[in-house]
């Protein structure tokens, strides 16, 4: 008979393709398309060209750092231990997950 029921918080972890559209579409990068593509009109090549790549870079590092917190917080939500429940008076050892 087990102490307690176990305690069970899933954390949902997204795919790549979700986050990189989530990320994708936040203003601050719609705003970078936006001036990138008016750079290009203006005949800025270089300067739109390094808009892009910057973007880009931090389009990836964003990504990585988010999904290696959410393994994280996935890792620190499920947790195993040994308890003690007392019952009637008597202690009774048992293993709990959460």
């Amino acid at each position: 008979m087990p102490c307690t029921d176990p305690t069970l918080f899933d954390i949902p972890i997204p795919s790549i393709p979700s986050l990189l559209i989530r990320e994708v579409l936040h203003p601050f990068f719609v705003f970078q398309i936006y001036s990138v593509i008016l750079w290009c009109f203006e005949a800025y090549f270089y300067f739109a060209a390094c808009i892009l790549i910057i973007a880009a870079v931090s389009i990836i590092a964003t990504l990585i750092e988010t999904r290696r917190r959410l393994f994280a917080l996935s890792d620190l939500a499920h947790f195993t231990s040994t308890v003690t429940a007392l019952r009637g008076g008597s202690g009774n050892r048992c293993r709990h997950r959460s």
